[in-house]
């Protein structure tokens, strides 16, 4: 598959209609409130503090973590936010799923073993607390990072996790400038 770029256009019978991928993705991703888009936006966010990137520039959908560091650290990144693309009279309980799952194989299906297959986990945490403020400004993100041997001894079949069981846990936290180097450092293995 190839990568698309701004300058992809759609055509009819080879001609160019005037719509472009842009105009796509406009339509398709403008609410990044909206808990997929605003998955994969903390994706992109990560992938793009861990620039320059180890591999691809494209996602790729369907491996058992999200992204590769620099370093070949397995990578699954979880986003939760305050708020939501729909109007409500308060503020979200902030969870993230940390379930064990089975990985697919486009060739074998799906493994057997039910695990979770990263290194470590990025939570990325949108905490603005009104819609005035766009999710494109990274000053509103913050990060906790955490290995996930600890996920495994300390919460080895929950589902979720709420914010303050996860601080309990003692992550890294920082905001997107320091995001990089704390990834990179993150220890992968008990000491």
């Amino acid at each position: 598959m190839e990568q698309l770029t701004s300058n992809n256009k759609f055509t009819f019978h080879g001609e160019d209609t005037g719509l472009s991928v842009v105009d796509f993705w406009s339509w398709a991703y403008s609410d990044l409130l909206n808990n997929t888009d605003r998955g994969v936006l903390a994706e992109y966010i990560v992938y793009s503090a861990l620039l320059p990137p180890p591999d691809s520039k494209m996602r790729t959908d369907w491996l058992p973590f999200d992204l590769t560091s620099p370093a070949g650290q397995r990578i699954e990144v979880k986003s939760a936010s305050y708020l939501q693309s729909w109007d409500e009279a308060y503020h979200e309980h902030i969870q993230f799923s940390i379930a064990p799952h089975r990985a697919w194989d486009p060739k074998a299906g799906y493994s057997p073993d039910v695990k979770r297959h990263s290194d470590l986990y990025v939570f990325c945490l949108y905490k603005a607390l009104t819609k005035d403020v766009s999710p494109l400004a990274l000053e509103y993100w913050e990060f906790y990072v955490l290995p996930t041997y600890v996920l495994n001894e300390q919460k080895p079949n929950q589902k979720n996790i709420s914010l303050n069981s996860l601080k309990a846990l003692k992550p890294y936290i920082t905001d997107f400038a320091g995001l990089r180097d704390v990834i990179l450092n993150c220890p992968t293995k008990r000491a």
